[in-house]
């Protein structure tokens, strides 16, 4: 996606726009602009705001890309945006259709930029893919949009470009639908999914605000915050001079049905993600705030603090990916760092006041070592397995294979539970296994609180 930014900042563009029909594709638009028609099908770029303070009314037409609706097709690999928000300041675009492009809106550095009203659908790219997409620009506002079946990578995203993340961003009354597009093979054959409603990947996406949006049927994760390289991961170091993505804020959110897109085997899908990955530990999200969001019917977990569930931590020892939840234990036993107490997680997180209720797998699930969270007056009925579950890492053998006990039972990993999280005034009931678990004996240094479970596995729940 770096690569379709850094094209469109230095594309050399026609002369800037006046009001009137029939803008050409890759016009640069310097002034106020009305379309009076649509604009394309754009064989490359659609239309570039390339000064401060323009506002572009689509006026209800459509500015029109030329990839395949089908997105395994071998043409959707031309890399560009329906309209691009090109270095500027307090630029609006507005009031139209914006599609089958690799990615619908893009705001290229700039900051106070407004991107509103919009139908942003069919944004289909082999290689890049999202509806909205933020790279390095602070003090945004992309609000009241409707953003559907785009990808392969997301609905709405906040990326870095080069040194610079993107923060203080608001995401805010957006209905993000059916961003299920999954990786396709050269011959087109669906392989994996990566598709997330609404992703604060950065690095370095700080002060954000996710607040008020409908996010449903995502292809993995409805909202994500993800703890990506700015440099490139290194096995031995893993992301050095990495901005975390901090003090984001995610609140009032009706996430729904997320982590059903096609292939299913292997791949995740929580409602609301705060994602941990490595070993060695990579810049974690932490200190963001997760407060009154509805989470319903998510193929996982409603709402997951780090690692993943048992089965889920299966990938590799010491490699990273978008379905690597990064608390794992090397299998070789020459390795120094067998059984390293250095497991990765989240720390100093909010989870308040949520309902998170009827997912595949717990309602809220805190994985190994996320340390310090402080989760409290959430409801989480009727989940697959447990209300709210703090969980152990699982051992790993050659060729990703979980150890199991002669019972079949994931081997787990003494001391890499997660600790120091307080737990507090939580509700829950009708879970399928437990309404409350912690797997640290005696729970550990973890702090239950007023509770009001029906069912917990060991008596410190309470």
């Amino acid at each position: 996606m770096l690569a379709l930014l850094a094209a469109s900042l230095g594309t050399a563009a026609p002369a800037s726009a006046a009001s009137g029909p029939g803008l050409a594709c890759g016009t640069v638009v310097t002034s106020s602009t009305r379309l009076m028609a649509d604009v394309g099908p754009c064989a490359a770029g659609g239309l570039i705001i390339g000064a401060d303070g323009v506002t572009l009314d689509l006026g209800g037409h459509k500015v029109l890309g030329t990839l395949n609706p089908t997105p395994g097709q071998a043409s959707n690999t031309a890399n560009a945006a329906g309209i691009t928000l090109r270095n500027t300041r307090g630029s609006t675009v507005t009031n139209g259709e914006v599609l089958r492009f690799a990615v619908g809106v893009q705001i290229g550095r700039g900051a106070a930029n407004h991107v509103t009203r919009l139908n942003v659908h069919d944004n289909l790219g082999r290689d890049n893919g999202d509806g909205i997409a933020v790279f390095g620009s602070d003090h945004n506002r992309i609000d009241a949009n409707r953003v559907v079946h785009n990808g392969q990578w997301s609905g709405i995203s906040l990326l870095n470009a080069g040194d610079f993340g993107s923060n203080y961003n608001q995401i805010v009354d957006n209905v993000v639908l059916g961003n299920n597009v999954p990786m396709f093979d050269d011959q087109g054959t669906p392989i994996d999914k990566r598709d997330v409603g609404i992703a604060v990947e950065g690095p370095g996406a700080t002060h954000n605000e996710v607040v008020g949006n409908v996010v449903d049927g995502s292809g993995t994760n409805g909202i994500q915050v993800f703890p990506d390289c700015s440099s490139g991961y290194d096995i031995s170091t893993g992301c050095p001079h990495t901005v975390p993505n901090n003090d984001n804020v995610i609140a009032g959110n009706t996430v729904t049905h997320n982590g059903f897109g096609a292939p299913l085997d292997g791949a995740l899908g929580d409602g609301i993600l705060l994602q941990a990955m490595g070993p060695p530990v990579i810049s974690m999200p932490n200190h963001n705030t997760v407060v009154n969001n509805r989470v319903l019917g998510n193929q996982r977990n409603g709402i997951t603090l780090g690692g993943g569930n048992g089965q889920e931590l299966s990938m590799t020892p010491w490699t990273t990916g978008a379905e690597n939840y990064g608390c794992f234990i090397s299998p070789d036993p020459d390795d120094p760092r067998v059984d390293t107490p250095n497991l990765c997680g989240v720390k100093d997180n909010t989870v308040a006041g949520n309902t998170s209720s009827g997912n595949g797998i717990d309602g809220i699930y805190v994985g190994p070592r996320s340390d310090g969270n402080r989760i409290f007056q959430n409801t989480t009925d009727n989940n697959g397995k447990d209300g709210i579950g703090l969980g152990l890492a699982v051992r790993t053998g050659p060729g990703q294979v979980i150890v199991v006990d002669s019972h079949g039972v994931p081997v787990t990993v003494p001391g890499s539970g997660a600790r120091n999280n307080m737990l507090g005034q939580n509700r829950g009931s009708g879970n399928h296994r437990m309404d409350g678990v912690d797997e640290d004996p005696a729970c550990g240094s973890n702090r239950w609180v007023q509770d009001h479970f029906a069912t917990v596995n060991q008596p410190c729940v309470r």
